[in-house]
């Protein structure tokens, strides 16, 4: 059992069933909740390739873009 339901995507009629049950429904949303695992991601694999002797760059980029913006209030 919990308070609250935090996710990257959720229909509108989950979030619906949710909400109805008295929890809350937090959706960061698909690219944000991605966004936190980048800089993990690009340390392991830079981690596997030189491990593998594999002679590549792995670069995160600097550039960021949220294709969605939108408030519920």
């Amino acid at each position: 059992d919990c308070d609250a339901i935090v996710t990257g995507e959720i229909s509108y009629h989950n979030a619906l069933k949710i909400a109805e049950s008295g929890r809350l429904v937090i959706e960061v949303g698909h690219g944000s909740s991605e966004r936190l695992a980048v800089p993990g991601m690009c340390g392991r694999l830079s981690g596997f390739f030189k491990e593998q002797n594999i002679k590549i760059k792995v670069q995160k980029s600097s550039s960021d873009c949220g294709l969605w913006r939108y408030k519920v209030e």
